[in-house]
């Protein structure tokens, strides 16, 4: 009885659930069945008491450690390494699931696959746990005696003598948070799509943040109102079934804490992954996290319970964890082709696959002898497979096997080609043309009606077809910007350029051109052209390198505002090229020529629908690309339309349509671009109109590079300080004769981004055969084109001795003259 005569209220005592407690004791030794004794002799849950601790055993240790029964720093780290090896072998195994849902494998392959990821993934996580354990003893520290953990156990205990009101109120909160949440976020998407077509940045962004408070507000009251009116009924629920619910704090876990998160990264992620960069890494890190939550619920809900003998499962995880790093090691080793392809169809396994080997480069040269590393000299810097192999010396430098024989006595003939002036002659006669050059990011042929699509996606290339060369096979010789500018203005393959990295001025230098190689705005320059580039910001500031030679650098970034770079670039880029040529026919200098090159970046991911009277092709980001290519087109017509106006000056201009590179749309398992060397991220429409000549469509295969050497011999401009690995397009339009079938066509990438991986990869294609080198790897892939055109079926393995990969090894040996695979990438 109290003071005044009232009953005293029911003891409460702050003791967590009966999971958390198995879980608290599990961390801390040996678990027991629920009433059983803690590790620290003191009562279980049902009363009775434990046996005394044993003198010198590990609960007395731990007893010592942590007097109050709460887990040891030591124990608790155990605890998240177990842990975070369990969840990433769930999650390798799921995601390589996924990469062997794709197809293009065989039943074992997908088996290996599926394993291969499981294990790669398993390897890395004890470092993320142990890091991850460290965090949780001290966050731990840090909560207990702020006191959060006695609140959240008040607003979440299920014991009816304890204070309901807490409960009550929680449950309320939860119910209101999760709709309010939703709501918000729908809000938000709806004042962002009205805001979207304000011009004005600062505009634009005092709306979005006006709309933000105001909706934050809004939430917050509705939220509270909402809350309060909810407080009646669930104190009657709690009353008569209890709260909170549901009951299991897995299922709370599951409903409000696990799938609202997912539903909101996932898509995201899944949508806009390439684009975030790094900060997928950390979406994907988030969403781990969460899982081993769920996990660790899982087993203090029912693991804890059934298995009595922890430091025995401990052991099997180990030597499964040691048999992951043999398997994982074994499979690239006698399986190196398969297990390539199954890692490479990922993401997460795949960065784990790079930390390996970046973790196991004991040479620092870039390659590992582990995991596939290919590093045939793991203790030599100067052998690996992106070094160059010195010819005859007796040394393998690239791990190829052999050493090259190339160059001693014998020279392979890679090009270049170029055509004669009687050829010219006898079609044209050379003149100082004006140039329009229109380079068109991410634009794939297959997906422009000019050369086939079904959809009208180019109908006013389609207007100009008729008086133009439309080449049907046309390759970039990368699939990156940052090499396919370069490549294409040098006439050179990105594997013959000397490159060098640009000032650090953020942590991504980018590979610039060195001053030894000669563009073609300078060369034309020196012979008294006007030259100019209509670009991007990006371009200007990132990669400089290609901007050698331009008088005029116009910025599609009006006012140095950075507009939503994507939308209506073509428009604006159109406007740009426009004013140029206008400034030049006003002036005093207007009978100099003028080397125009319109660079419009509309094809970059992502991809925005157009309304206002474009087609509308459908929805999917497939469709919306399809759309940019529309609108691209309709704003580049609009260019056409001007010259044509003007006759003279249509009669007197060479007009360039191309792409710098292509685009993936999940073709090989990849999206978006500057990653691999297949077909859709190579092949792009290519319009040369010359004005004299009758339309014609010719269907050999032809570089990207071939566009400089046409343009010096319709000029009748000696290339002067330029080397060139092009041929002129003349050649194979008007006579194919002399054009070599079997012209070998290269491709050259290299890693960009951290959160692709390093990667370096080259392929050759000769005839109806491809090779592709993924160099750090030491991995080969071979294609028969003819009768796999879309390049699905990897058929090294069976041809890996045969005359034909002998050969186009040597040719892609050869063609690499450049720094491009010596050069040290800080990426």
């Amino acid at each position: 009885m109290t003071e005044n005569g009232k009953p005293e209220p029911p003891a409460h005592r702050s003791e967590p659930p009966a999971p958390v407690t198995e879980l608290r004791d599990e961390l801390a030794g040996e678990p027991g069945p629920s009433g059983a004794p803690g590790p620290s002799g003191e009562p279980g849950l049902t009363g009775e008491p434990g046996p005394s601790v044993a003198p010198g055993s590990t609960a007395e240790a731990t007893v010592k450690a942590e007097p109050s029964g709460r887990p040891s720093a030591w124990a608790i780290i155990r605890a998240s390494v177990v842990l975070s090896l369990v969840t990433a072998a769930l999650a390798g195994f799921g995601e390589g699931v996924v990469a062997a849902a794709k197809g293009g494998t065989s039943v074992l392959a997908a088996a290996l696959g599926i394993a291969l990821c499981g294990a790669l993934l398993a390897v890395v996580a004890p470092v993320l746990g142990l890091v991850q354990g460290v965090a949780a003893w001290l966050v731990g520290n840090a909560v207990r005696r702020l006191g959060l953990t006695d609140w959240l156990f008040r607003h979440t205990t299920a014991d009816r003598a304890a204070p309901r009101g807490p409960v009550i109120g929680f449950q309320a909160a939860l119910l209101v948070v999760l709709p309010t949440t939703a709501a918000l976020l729908v809000g938000l998407w709806v004042v962002q799509k009205a805001v979207a077509t304000v011009q004005d940045p600062d505009l634009r962004a005092w709306l979005i943040v006006v709309a933000v408070a105001m909706l934050l507000a809004g939430g917050t009251l509705a939220g509270a109102l909402v809350g309060r009116i909810l407080l009646r009924p669930l104190g009657w629920i709690d009353r008569r079934w209890g709260l909170p619910w549901p009951r299991q704090a897995v299922a709370r876990y599951l409903l409000f804490v696990l799938l609202p998160v997912v539903a909101l990264l996932v898509p995201l992620i899944l949508r806009h992954g390439a684009v975030l960069g790094r900060i997928t890494l950390y979406l994907w890190l988030l969403l781990f996290l969460l899982a081993e939550g769920l996990l660790w619920l899982l087993w203090s809900w029912l693991g804890a319970r059934r298995l009595r003998r922890p430091r025995r499962i401990r052991r099997v995880l180990v030597g499964l964890w040691a048999l992951a790093i043999v398997g994982a090691g074994a499979a690239f080793e006698l399986a190196p082709f398969s297990a390539g392809i199954s890692v490479s169809r990922t993401m997460v396994a795949r960065q784990s696959l790079d930390l390996l080997r970046h973790g196991t480069d004991v040479d620092r040269d870039g390659a590992s002898s582990l995991f596939g590393g290919g590093d045939c000299g793991p203790f030599d810097g100067a052998v690996s497979p992106a070094a160059r192999d010195v010819p005859g010396n007796g040394v393998d430098e690239n791990c190829d096997g052999r050493d090259s024989d190339r160059g001693a006595g014998k020279q392979i003939d890679i090009g270049p080609w170029r055509s004669d002036q009687a050829l010219l002659a006898s079609k044209l006669k050379p003149r100082k043309y004006n140039i329009v050059w229109v380079i068109s990011e991410a634009t794939r042929a297959d997906r422009c009606s000019v050369t086939g699509y079904r959809k009208r996606t180019t109908p006013y290339l389609e207007g100009i077809a008729k008086e133009s060369l439309v080449f049907t096979r046309a390759y970039a010789n990368a699939p990156a910007t940052m090499l396919s500018f370069p490549s294409q203005f040098t006439g050179l393959r990105p594997g013959s350029i000397t490159w060098k990295l640009g000032p650090k001025k953020s942590t991504k230098p980018r590979l610039q051109l060195t001053e030894k190689h000669l563009t073609i705005a300078e060369r034309l320059r020196e012979v008294g052209y006007r030259t100019g580039i209509v670009t991007g910001r990006y371009s200007k500031r990132v990669l400089y390198g290609m901007m050698q030679g331009f008088d005029k650098i116009a910025d599609t970034w009006l006012d140095g505002r950075r507009m939503p770079w994507y939308a209506r670039n073509a428009a604006v880029a159109a406007t740009l090229a426009l004013s140029f040529i206008e400034q030049g026919l006003l002036v005093a200098h207007s009978k100099k020529p003028f080397f125009l090159v319109v660079y419009t970046a509309d094809g970059h991911d992502p991809y925005l629908r157009h309304k206002e009277g474009f087609p509308n092709f459908g929805r999917s980001a497939s469709d919306r690309y399809d759309g940019e290519i529309a609108f691209t087109d309709r704003y580049m017509g609009m260019l056409i339309d001007y010259l044509r106006y003007r006759r003279p000056l249509w009669d007197n201009t060479v007009f360039i349509f191309t792409g710098d590179h292509g685009e993936e749309f999940g073709e090989h398992g990849g999206h978006k671009h500057a990653k691999t060397c297949y077909w859709e991220s190579l092949r792009v429409p290519l319009v040369v109109r010359i004005p004299g000549l009758v339309g014609k469509r010719i269907d050999r295969r032809v570089p990207l590079i071939d566009i400089v050497p046409t343009l010096l011999d319709l000029l009748a401009v000696d290339p002067g300080g330029m080397t060139l690995d092009g041929q002129s397009l003349l050649i194979p339009a008007f006579a194919p004769e002399e054009a070599s079938k079997e012209r070998p066509v290269t491709c050259s990438v290299t890693s960009q981004k951290p959160a692709d991986g390093r990667f370096m990869r080259r392929a050759i294609r000769l005839g109806d055969r491809l090779l592709i080198h993924n160099m750090l790897e030491g991995r080969y892939e071979f294609y028969d084109t003819k009768s796999d055109p879309r390049e699905l079926n990897d058929i090294v393995g069976a041809h890996w001795q045969s005359a034909e990969v002998s050969e186009l090894r040597e040719l892609l040996a050869a063609s690499l003259t450049g720094n491009l695979t010596t050069l040290e990438i800080p990426y």
